[in-house]
């Protein structure tokens, strides 16, 4: 079932040369656990760059789905030990990048729970990134 959530992200980007770029974010959304399912849903923040749009990540036993709609839209697989390639989508044009899933760690339930994943971005022809993302969800009741 569906229930309304609180959201904690915490992201942390490093490039090649070990400069980091880390954001933090408290947001409202929904969150539907079931099992080794999962689907959060929530709106990104003015401080994300994303501003309005919604992002979705979807869990199942395998890994994690991550989607964003809007100006800017993507959609990456994480799965530890995995690559998958996708499109960035800018209103600039689409960047080709592969996604390289380190940890994928999930401890959901009912009352919300936590989120942590870890993976390489490689954008084609440029610069690699190493992203680390912790979320923590508390249900509202």
């Amino acid at each position: 079932m569906e229930k309304k959530a609180k959201f904690y992200i915490k992201a942390v980007q490093s490039d090649n040369q070990g400069v980091s770029t880390d954001l933090e974010l408290y947001t409202n959304g929904t969150i539907n656990v079931d099992g080794d399912d999962f689907m959060i849903t929530y709106a990104e923040s003015e401080d994300s760059g994303l501003n309005g749009q919604i992002t979705k990540l979807k869990g199942d036993k395998k890994g994690v789905e991550m989607s964003r709609d809007g100006e800017v839209s993507v959609d990456m697989r994480f799965e530890e030990g995995k690559s998958f390639a996708t499109k960035y989508n800018t209103p600039y044009g689409a960047i080709e990048l592969t996604v390289i899933g380190s940890k994928v760690e999930k401890n959901l339930n009912e009352q919300g729970g936590t989120l942590v994943l870890e993976y390489i971005l490689d954008f084609v022809g440029a610069e690699s990134f190493m992203h680390k993302m912790y979320l923590e969800a508390k249900v509202q009741n």
